[in-house]
């Protein structure tokens, strides 16, 4: 399964007009019955710009134009090699900012921070020689719910880098922090606590618990004795000072303290998700 998990996630790099980089990132695949793969990460790595103030640019005024991330082929019989590793480069935007090529959340639009892209279906049909396996929910068990205290992977690129080949992730133990069920501020979202770093914004992130899982009250012969697995959203980086209505004081107090957004933030996406807003809409 942790092989699985590891050819899912890829490395992304955002440049200007001009090829000039300005950021790395995380993104994964993700399917959902669509007959298509999408690719999942952040709304503030395609734009530059924090859902707290997205008028602002982080990044100087910078406008993400292109994307490439990392991928791994098949070398024949089905298998995978860490090594053969090919590359896609892609649109995210013009050079004005004005024709974003993601999808965001029909409501919540770029306060939830997760996008979704449709990948070029030469590359990623699930039945072409190349391709990245695509996470599916179906792919976890069905009845798992993370809970406080359960185990949360990160699965990502700290500081852009791989944890072997040329584009294999490293995955960050942490834990559930807060109610999964209860929204963080309103929004769909929770904590979880886990040293995290640059990087690793727009990471899957998998919930797993040992032991004895079932349907709740006694035992029947559908439970599982084991470890179980679920993915339970999208990583987004770390508690910021000024959703805490503070300052900058704050921040080493929190650093370990991050962000995810529930599962359901992208299938609603894939499924009745908008295009992006243009830059000089976000105020």
């Amino acid at each position: 399964m942790s092989s699985y998990l590891s050819f899912s996630a890829t490395p992304i790099e955002i440049f200007t007009a001009e090829r000039r980089r300005i950021d790395s990132a995380t993104g994964f695949f993700f399917g959902h019955g669509t007959g298509s793969v999408f690719l999942v990460t952040n709304w503030h790595v395609v734009t530059g710009r924090k859902p707290q103030k997205p008028a602002i640019s982080e990044r100087g005024g910078a406008i993400p134009v292109w994307a490439t991330i990392k991928y791994h082929r098949f070398v024949g019989d089905g298998h995978y090699s860490p090594g053969a590793v090919d590359q896609l480069e892609f649109r995210l935007n013009d050079e004005t900012g004005e024709r974003p090529t993601w999808l965001e959340h029909p409501t919540y639009r770029n306060k939830a921070d997760v996008v979704c892209i449709r990948l070029p279906k030469q590359y990623f049909d699930p039945d072409a020689p190349r391709v990245w396996r695509h996470l599916e929910e179906s792919d976890f068990e069905i009845t798992y719910r993370p809970k406080v205290m359960h185990d949360a992977f990160v699965i990502g690129y700290p500081w852009g880098l791989t944890g072997g080949g040329t584009a294999l992730p490293i995955f960050k133990r942490g834990s559930v922090a807060s109610e999964p069920a209860v929204p963080h501020r309103g929004l769909p979202r929770f904590l979880i606590d886990c040293r995290t770093a640059g990087g690793m914004s727009g990471a899957p992130v998998i919930g797993a618990t040992s032991g004895l899982w079932g349907s709740g009250a006694g035992i029947s012969n559908s439970d599982i004795i084991g470890t179980v697995m679920g993915f339970i959203g999208v990583y987004s980086g770390r508690l910021e000072a000024e959703e805490l209505d503070a300052f900058a004081e704050a921040q080493p107090a929190i650093s370990e303290i991050g962000l995810v957004w529930r599962p359901e933030i992208v299938t609603e996406i894939i499924t009745g998700g908008v295009s992006g807003r243009r830059l000089s809409e976000l105020t």
